[in-house]
Formats: C-alpha cells, structure tokens, sequence
C-alpha cells in the first residue's frame, strides 16, 4: 500500500534458470529489454554453469547475477523467486523469449482475476535459429483447471505463465526433489488451492533444437507419472478419478508415441528410451506398436506404387485404343466460372489449412486475383488487415501490381502478407520478392497461392510463369526465408478437368482429395521472412 491508502502499482519480475546455455542467454535477455513493459527485475540464476553464462549475464546492467552449484532446475527457479521482491514473478527458461506484449499482457490478466493464482497465456514454437516453426495447438480445457490438469499439463510451457509470488511461496515453491515436471507439479498442486485463468494471447516462443529435457523419455515418462501420482485426487472424488486414469493413459501414450517416431537419437538414447517404457507403459507400448505397424502397411498398399495401386492401376487404366474423352472429346473448353473452378476450390481449401497462421498476424496485407475474391470468404483477419484486388484480364492490372508491391516496400513494415495467384503475374520475380521481403518485419509471415505447372482452364488471364513444387523449393529455400512450408494440389485429372474449365462440384470429392505433385493445379505456400543473424534482437511483434 502508498502512503494514501492506495494499491501501489503491481511489480513483476523474471527468473531466467541457466545452465550451460550462455549461446541462448542473450536472447532471452533481449525480448526481456523489448518489451512494452518493462520487468522490474531481471534475474538470471547460473545454476553452476562451465561455460561463459556469468560473463554473459554481466554484460546486462539491467540484470542481477545469482551464481549457485548445480543443484537442478528446481532449484534455480526457487533461489530466483526467493531473491525477488516482485509481486508477480515469470520463469523464463534461457534457450527461450518473451514475445514483446508478454509482461503487459499478463499484468492485464492477474489485475482482472484478482482470486487467481497464476495466468497463463499461449505460446509459438521457434527454430533454433530463432526463426518461426509454428503456432501451439490452443486446446480447450475443463472449467475445473485442477481436473484439466489431471488429464495433461495444458499450460505446456512455463514462460507463458505469470504466478502471484506469494502464492508461490505458500505452495513452497518447485519441488527440489524432482529431476523433471518441476512445474507441472506446481500447477497441480495450486489448482487445487485457487482458481487459475488461461488467456488466448501469445507470449513466448519455445525453442526446439534436439536437446530440449522434454524429449528425454527414460526421465519424464516416470517423473511425470510419478507427479501425476503425488497429486493424485483422493479415491472417493470419482470425477476427478476419472480424469487422474485419463491423465495416466495419455501421458504413457505421449511418450510411446515419441518413442515410436522415427527421428535421430544420441547414442545409448533409445535403448534407455525403450527399457523406461518396458517397465512404465509396456501395454500401451504393444498397443501402439501394433497400430503403427497396421499404418505403414497400409500406407505401403495404398502408396501410388503400392500392390494396391498397381491392382487398381492394372484394373482402371483403360487400354490403349479403347479410350473414350466422353463430354471432354471436344477441341474447346467448356464455359468455366472461376468462383466455382477447381483452381478456386483448392486456393480456398489452402486458405482454411493455414488459417491459425493468419489469426496470429494482427496487421498485414491481401494481394488477390479477382477471380478468386469468394476464396477469402471463410478467411478470418485482424482489424489490422486490408485487401487488394487486381483484374488482371485488364492490360494495366500489371502496372498496378508493380506500383502497389513498390508502395509496400516503402510502407512500415507488417506481420503478414496473402498473395493469392499474383507472383505469376509480375515479370520481374526476383524484384517483386524483394519488395514483399521489405514489406515484412523479421519473421513476418507471406503466404502464396501459385498455379501450378499444369495448365489452368479458359481464362483471358494469361500469366508469366507457372511453378512446380521444386521450383517453389528452390525459390524460397534461400537465406531471406525461412524453409518455404509448400502443399501441392491436384491430380492428372483435375488437371484435365481444368483445361476444359470444368467446375470442382462436377468431379467426385475423392478424386479432388488425392493429389499427385507431378500433376500441379494450385501449390499454396507458407514461409518467414528470416530474421537478423546478429545477436540482440527481440522477436518481432
């Protein structure tokens, strides 16, 4: 309280636990210096580190250096919170950021749920190079946050969280004696003391780079059941029973499933993996294996070369002097409707795929062939957002797209920017490429619809180039992007059915499902516009 009776203003602070990650340490600390509002306290707990952690840290005269044996993350986290006078405290992890709305967003969150324990916001998963990988899938949760919790730990990352430090302290802080789920033990463990709120916004970004604990099956599969235990509901509260076995069942799955991928391990790794399995989830094991085994041989009989493909192959392809074009025996195309062509159907579904991305951008831009405006009617933007139409059946539409891509490398720059079917139109790609970098912050979002190497239907508009899924490779797979995310759509008949301009509702579903990259109508594409290499940048808002 002030001296006039009134509350003073909330203070919050943010606990950075490093060990041996001084490479990271300088990020974290930077999207702490860019934010809208600013930590009070920035204290970085080098939990025994060999390497250059505490020079690092000594280079921010905003922090305060804390040095201690290793004595585990647990550990570090309590001596951070114990060393703040904050009322508010953040645990950031030192190979991961804060997003720049992140310290004001949950200060806005905890003065509007004054009961509430802790907040926790959303977060995005970045590259190791920093760079976006993508959006966290937001799921929804029990009203009763102590159940949700049995079942899984929905908060997921710790850095999204803000907890009251009291609160904190009353709960005795992270359990010490954990070598893993420290966290996931404390929500637990004050969700069943206070109320908590989850919010939609995204606040920090967690980097995945092969080394993270989370991957370490033989420790967090038994750590995390062995948590999941200690919190366990007493045996006569059955709904919460109920949750507890579901939580039980899908943590053993999460891990089995992780086990079972077939990605690159450290040595000795996958056999500690398999022992910790074999003596935690053995049933589940076995369940799971048999379901991936009964996938890969299906995927193998269904696969274009697969025994029954050639089957249907040999079956379906008619033989040579026996085929019949049907309504298609014609030399000119139908009267096609671009609304209601294939190519507008696939551009729409493209659009509905990477529509998360989209709402996570509040301000940007849409660049759109006018053929293709009913395209945008399922695409939810941001009051940030504005469209651009082009008719380029008009002689001067291309003067025009030139003029507006030059106007946008000279305007400030965005979070996104849509180009549905327009790159194909500028002559001069490489120019008009730049333009769109310019016009993008670092890690700005552009997403392209681009026709594809097979000929589109009947139209006046006649376009510079078409693209091949290599082509779009290779195009964006240079060091302004990040590594261009490409979907190709369609088939050899589809292709057909386009260059006779027939409409998507007259060819079965299936056959607009199934795609064939060789045969390209639509390819839609998603990339990043890279970020700056050197150190000391925060995250782009």
């Amino acid at each position: 309280m002030t001296a006039d009776g009134q509350d003073a203003t909330p203070s919050v602070a943010v606990v950075i636990a490093c060990y041996n990650q001084a490479h990271f340490l300088p990020d974290a600390i930077d999207s702490l210096l860019s934010q809208t509002r600013s930590a009070d306290e920035i204290i970085v707990v080098d939990d025994g580190s060999s390497d250059e952690t505490a020079a690092v840290a000594g280079r921010y005269p905003q922090a305060t250096l804390v040095q201690q044996d290793n004595r585990g993350l647990a550990a570090a986290r309590n001596r951070g919170w114990r060393e703040a006078r904050a009322d508010f405290v953040v645990f950031l992890d030192a190979d991961d950021r804060l997003l720049p709305e992140a310290l004001s967003a949950g200060l806005a969150q905890l003065a509007g749920h004054p009961d509430c324990a802790f907040v926790a916001g959303h977060y995005r998963y970045i590259r190791e190079d920093g760079s976006f990988l993508a959006e966290h899938a937001q799921e929804d949760i029990d009203s009763d946050a102590y159940s949700a919790f049995l079942k899984g730990n929905w908060v997921g990352m710790v850095a999204s969280v803000m907890f009251r430090r009291d609160a904190v302290a009353a709960a005795g802080g992270f359990d010490e004696s954990l070598p893993a789920g420290e966290d996931y033990d404390l929500y637990l463990r004050l969700s069943q003391q206070h109320p908590v709120f989850r919010y939609a916004t995204v606040v920090a970004a967690y980097r995945q780079h092969g080394r993270n604990m989370s991957a370490n099956i033989a420790l967090m599969l038994p750590t995390i059941l062995a948590v999941l235990r200690k919190n366990a509901p007493s045996p006569g509260d059955r709904p919460r029973r109920a949750a507890f076995r579901t939580g039980l069942a899908a943590w053993k799955a999460h891990y089995c499933d992780i086990h079972l991928t077939p990605v690159p391990r450290a040595a000795g790794a996958r056999s500690r993996d398999t022992k910790a399995i074999l003596r935690h989830a053995p049933g589940t094991l076995l369940s799971l294996a048999a379901r991936h085994a009964w996938r890969q041989l299906r995927g193998a009989i269904r696969a274009p070369d697969g025994l029954a493909s050639r089957l249907l192959d040999r079956l379906q392809r008619p033989k040579i002097g026996r085929v019949r074009f049907g309504t298609l025996g014609q030399a000119l195309p139908s009267r096609a409707d671009p609304a209601a062509s294939l190519e507008a159907h696939y551009i729409a579904k493209y659009l509905t795929a990477v529509q998360p991305q989209l709402g996570a951008c509040p301000c940007g831009t849409i660049l759109f062939d006018t053929r293709f405006d009913t395209c945008l009617d399922g695409v939810a933007t941001g009051d940030g957002w504005h469209a651009q139409p082009f008719d380029f059946s008009d002689p001067a539409s291309e003067a025009q797209l030139l003029r507006a891509l030059d106007e946008l490398a000279a305007s400030p720059p965005r979070d996104g920017i849509v180009a549905l079917h327009c790159l194909s139109q500028a002559y001069d790609l490489s120019a008009a490429l730049g333009c769109l970098k310019s016009a993008l912050k670092p890690n700005g979002l552009l997403i392209a619809t681009l026709p594809g190497g097979a000929l589109g239907g009947p139209s006046e508009v006649q376009a510079y180039r078409r693209f091949t899924p290599a082509a779009v490779a290779k195009l964006f797979g240079g060091e302004d992007w990040s590594a261009a995310d490409w979907t190709s759509y369609g088939n050899v008949l589809a292709a057909t059915g386009a260059l006779h301009g027939v409409p998507a509702r007259d060819l079965a579903p299936q056959a607009l499902q199934d795609r064939d990259p060789r045969y390209p109508l639509v390819i839609g594409m998603s990339t990043h516009r890279a970020a700056p290499s050197a150190t000391g940048t925060g995250d782009a808002a």
